[in-house]
């Protein structure tokens, strides 16, 4: 299983950056694993800042980045302090301690910087998210099997022709996190234990997926783009039969 970051229990975690610090408050008692800070999205931030030439803040100024499972916000606050404009989203019980962290990271900051708290259960459809992005962020968001099915869905409903997929998951869950499944994403891996020299860790793997030549958009939606309709919200299958069971 993934690793809560370890700093002792304490209630606020802080991760020092370029320029500054994040301070992420969490709970790790709450008994809901959304409320805790992972090793995973320590290190993808510390990945992130320790390849400032490739993510500043004239290189992210603008991007439109999108955490799904993002917890506690590490990683996407992280991404809003550079000048993205980021979507942080969750299960509903999981919101109020990550509009707590967005609020307390990002509150004081000037007005460019753009962020927005918002509910999403994967597989359900992505019309109020609207995508495309430029980044999507997942961190070790994945503790059961039965849940990698359909974060690959929306993964795939999400990305467009020039997204990058951001994943970073523990090697305990990197077979159970197993984005192979997926036709329409390309995975090339770089060990994270490899590229970030202030938070070294053997434990987690780090990806950038790209979505593969000529399938810029899912089918249905290029379906009725192309005859100029509106296109129906999309659902996985094992969304639609849940919905089935309980009309």
């Amino acid at each position: 299983m993934a690793e809560r970051h370890d700093q002792g229990g304490a209630q606020v975690v802080k991760v020092s950056v370029r320029g500054g610090e994040i301070c992420i408050a969490q709970q790790p008692g709450s008994g809901n694993l959304g409320t805790s800070v992972w090793d995973a999205s320590v290190i993808l931030v510390h990945y992130l800042n320790d390849n400032s030439k490739q993510f500043n803040q004239r290189t992210m100024d603008g991007k439109r980045v999108l955490e799904l499972g993002a917890g506690c916000g590490l990683a996407g606050i992280y991404c809003a302090t550079l000048g993205a404009d980021v979507t942080l989203t969750d299960l509903e019980p999981v919101l109020p301690i990550l509009n707590q962290n967005a609020r307390r990271n990002l509150g004081g900051m000037p007005e460019s910087v753009k962020y927005k708290v918002q509910e999403y259960c994967w597989g359900n459809p992505v019309d109020a998210l609207d995508a495309p992005y430029d980044y999507i962020i997942a961190c070790d968001c994945v503790y059961v099997e039965s849940l990698v099915e359909v974060l690959v869905w929306s993964l795939e409903q999400l990305a467009g022709a020039s997204t990058t997929v951001v994943v970073c998951r523990h090697v305990h869950t990197s077979k159970l996190v197993d984005l192979s499944t997926s036709t329409l994403l390309t995975i090339p891996a770089v060990r994270a234990s490899c590229a970030v020299r202030s938070y070294r860790s053997e434990h987690a793997d780090l990806l950038f997926c790209k979505r593969k030549r000529n399938t810029a958009a899912p089918p249905q939606l290029a379906q009725h783009a192309s005859e100029g309709e509106q296109p129906a919200a999309a659902l996985h299958p094992a969304t639609k039969s849940l919905r089935a069971e309980e009309d």
